[in-house]
């Protein structure tokens, strides 16, 4: 049917969406290397089942970057690595112009790989964690964007994750694992238990609970320390944050410091307090804390 055809009369149909049913010569192209399947894809017009995606034009524009651009890829599409000459996948093209994923809530990803984003220089698995917008089968919480930020963390910063999460102990590039993360946002479960997962200097998960009030009820861990002896403890009392009937006043740090000194130090001692004889490594007692005018 178009086989008597010149290069730029199927162009010109391809251009006006007039290429007939059945067509095949996809691969037809200008001097630019745009081909009639470019054109088309642009219009918004591939027919069902096409998949010529990896024509390209000189610059490696491929089909689907021009399908992505417009919106237009298929559910089933996966070729998300295509890249042009610039590097510009066609993941970085359908982020871009947001084509359905986004209002569909489809991720173009696939368990073993990783589409970089470009211009928001992660990935798209980050990019739809920050939007709650992850599949239930998800399972690649360990993907880095390039400051070692993993999509974990990213989820942990925006959701609240289940206690039965199978990645809390997943560190950053700065050793801060996922749990640290979720309670720096408030987004600990409820019934969360893994007070004592480290980071690289020793700071518990409890301890960044303590000092934003987030540690439940009953909490008995007030012993654990970080790096520099600081216990959970002295980090409530740092931010003020000691329960009502807590007890343990004389849990001190490296120095001797005791609960009941940053209490003091802070104002927070109860009504009934009577330890005041503890003293730190230099003699001072909690008494010399709250006389010092």
């Amino acid at each position: 049917m178009t086989e008597d055809l010149s290069t730029e009369e199927i162009l010109e149909l391809a251009r006006n969406g007039e290429l007939p049913h059945g067509f095949d010569r996809w691969e037809v192209a200008d001097e630019t290397g745009t081909t009639a399947a470019h054109l088309t894809a642009e219009m918004g017009l591939l027919p069902r089942g096409f998949d010529r995606w990896e024509l390209a034009d000189v610059n490696g524009r491929t089909v689907a970057h021009a399908a992505a651009d417009r919106g237009v890829l298929p559910k089933s599409f996966s070729l998300w690595e295509l890249a042009d000459r610039r590097g510009r996948t066609v993941a970085d093209a359908a982020w871009e112009r947001g084509s359905l994923l986004a209002e569909r809530g489809e991720l173009p990803i696939v368990p073993d790989h990783c589409y970089f984003i470009r211009g928001e220089r992660t990935t798209l698995a980050h990019l739809y964690a920050r939007a709650g917008r992850l599949p239930a089968a998800f399972d690649r919480w360990d993907l880095r964007d390039d400051e070692g930020v993993t999509v974990a963390h990213v989820f942990a910063a925006y959701w609240r994750l289940p206690k039965e999460f199978p990645a809390w102990s997943l560190t950053d590039s700065h050793g801060r694992t996922v749990a640290h993360r979720a309670a720096e946002t408030w987004n600990l479960p409820k019934d969360f238990d893994l007070w004592d997962l480290a980071d690289r200097d020793g700071e518990t998960v409890a301890h960044t609970a303590a000092r934003r009030g987030l540690l439940p009820p009953g909490f008995d861990r007030w012993e654990l320390a970080d790096g520099k002896g600081c216990t959970v403890a002295h980090a409530a009392a740092y931010s003020r944050c000691i329960p009502e009937d807590f007890s343990r006043w004389s849990l001190a740090d490296a120095n001797g410091v005791t609960v009941a000194h940053v209490a003091a130090a802070n104002g927070i001692l109860p009504e009934d307090f009577s330890l005041w004889d503890l003293a730190d490594n230099d003699g001072v007692t909690v008494a010399h804390l709250v006389t010092i005018p």
